[in-house]
């Protein structure tokens, strides 16, 4: 799923994400469609893991696994590149439920976060690659 999408996008998983969407099995899938109609934005990501612990343990600790690697990259970063990492993540958990929901998709937000990336003061930059190695901004 995650494979077929294009570069600009891809790019901006990080490791934990890429490797959560590969481990994903059929049945896992079923319960992440119907937990993702009802949470599908990272606002609600509490209450989507929550539903989705009382559906398969593993699964929900697996995507608690993935939370907490995502927010242990904020560690130390500026308020600035913690903003924009917000942004990414938000951006990669609506693809992801997208994907698993079937609903089209627009890459637009990829390009902009590209973009943005490139507006940040070199420290913070500097930083996010640091925090980051495996994400290609």
């Amino acid at each position: 799923m995650i494979n077929t999408l294009p570069a600009n996008v891809k790019s901006l998983f990080p490791k934990e994400n890429l490797e959560f969407a590969d481990s994903i099995t059929e049945s896992e899938s079923k319960i992440l469609k119907e937990v993702f109609d009802k949470h599908a934005c990272f606002e609600q990501v509490g209450e989507m893991i929550d539903a989705v612990e009382a559906k398969s343990a593993d699964l929900g600790k697996r995507m608690r696994t993935v939370l907490a690697g995502n927010c242990a990259r904020l560690e130390g970063l500026s308020p600035a590149a913690v903003e924009y990492s917000k942004k990414c993540v938000h951006f990669i958990t609506h693809v992801m439920c997208s994907l698993t929901l079937g609903k089209q998709l627009s890459f637009e937000k990829a390009d902009e976060l590209h973009k943005e990336f490139q507006k940040l003061s070199a420290a913070d930059q500097a930083a996010l690659k640091k925090a980051n190695p495996d994400v290609q901004f």
